[in-house]
């Protein structure tokens, strides 16, 4: 278990942008996700107003679609309300909640990936092969950017517990 927990610190940023405090760049993070989700959230409810007006959708596929746009805008809500807990946590410099943010954003990177994963295999048929490519590679970079977030948060629980362990 050491072993492994010394891996995953090797990998966690030790620095933002191999420049800034990691205070800084939780700082960042917070705030990026906090957009983030509000984007979801708008994103969410403009779909589920514009299936109000669907007069080709059958009436199952309609509220289908329409209860799943407002679950995600639930979803979203909760994942911004976590997300403000963070950045309340990074000024209020609380390991626990860093740590919280860190599993919570972890399980929904995880799950992120795998929808990711299912609709380009889904529609990767109904795509022409370039477009297919260019949402991959979005896809990839995006995956990229919230990975590096994610490590930003780990690397800053750990400065943060190895500052209590000090003090100690």
């Amino acid at each position: 278990m050491e072993k492994q927990r010394t891996k995953l610190n090797n990998i966690a940023a030790k620095k933002f942008l191999c420049r800034y405090e990691l205070k800084l760049g939780a700082k960042v993070v917070g705030t990026l996700m906090c957009l983030v989700m509000l984007a979801c959230i708008i994103a969410c409810i403009v779909q589920a107003l514009g299936l109000n007006d669907c007069k080709s959708c059958s009436y199952n596929s309609w509220k289908h679609a329409y209860s799943l746009s407002i679950s995600a805008a639930v979803y979203c809500f909760i994942l911004l309300c976590v997300n403000l807990w963070f950045l309340w946590g990074v000024y209020k410099e609380k390991s626990s909640v860093i740590l919280s943010w860190v599993v919570i954003t972890a399980v929904w990177l995880a799950q992120t990936i795998c929808l990711l994963i299912v609709l380009i295999i889904q529609y990767s048929s109904e795509a022409a092969f370039v477009a297919w490519v260019i949402c991959l590679c979005l896809a990839i970079l995006c995956i990229g950017i919230l990975l590096y977030c994610l490590l930003v948060g780990y690397g800053y629980w750990l400065e943060l517990k190895n500052k209590g362990n000090q003090e100690q």
